[in-house]
């Protein structure tokens, strides 16, 4: 997976998801699935957005970048430590999703894409951050991320 230009936030992304493109995929979920409640929540993180939905049984986490629509779940949140899951019913819907981003940058990039878990906990290689602005990579330095999902899904400041 070779990750774009501006995926952590940093270097001047080129685009950016708004929190209102967010809310309508997590509503647009709730509905499918028939989630008793959904609560966009607040973080402090500037590299991604964060939604709960709960059901009489069970609690779900979605997660998606704020510069590119890459979307994944999770079991578990608190204070920035994400526990991600599978899930393959929001996969299948998620990927059945034709929606176009207006501001996209690229017809690659103009679609939403479920990350499986596989995909984030892969070691990160150099050829994956080919791409990354300057500032993206001196961040890295600094940080040192090991894995995918510490770079799409960054807590850096």
């Amino acid at each position: 997976m070779l990750l774009p230009t501006g995926i952590t936030g940093f270097g001047s992304p080129k685009r950016s998801i708004t929190s209102m493109e967010f809310l309508q995929l997590c509503f647009h979920i709730k509905i499918i699935f028939n989630y008793k409640d959904f609560e966009h929540m607040n973080t402090y993180s500037t590299n991604y957005y964060v939604g709960r939905f709960t059901s009489e049984d069970n609690k779900l986490f979605i997660f998606m970048n704020k510069y590119y629509p890459y979307v994944t779940t999770a079991d578990s949140y608190e204070f920035g430590n994400i526990s991600f899951v599978e899930n393959s019913d929001i996969k299948s819907c998620i990927d059945s999703l034709e929606y176009r981003f207006v501001d996209s940058i690229d017809a690659e990039y103009n679609i939403y894409k479920y990350l499986e878990v596989e995909q984030l906990n892969s070691l990160m290689t150099y050829e994956q951050i080919s791409n990354l602005h300057e500032d993206e990579q001196n961040q890295m330095k600094y940080w040192k991320p090991q894995t995918i999902k510490e770079i799409i899904f960054n807590n850096w400041d």
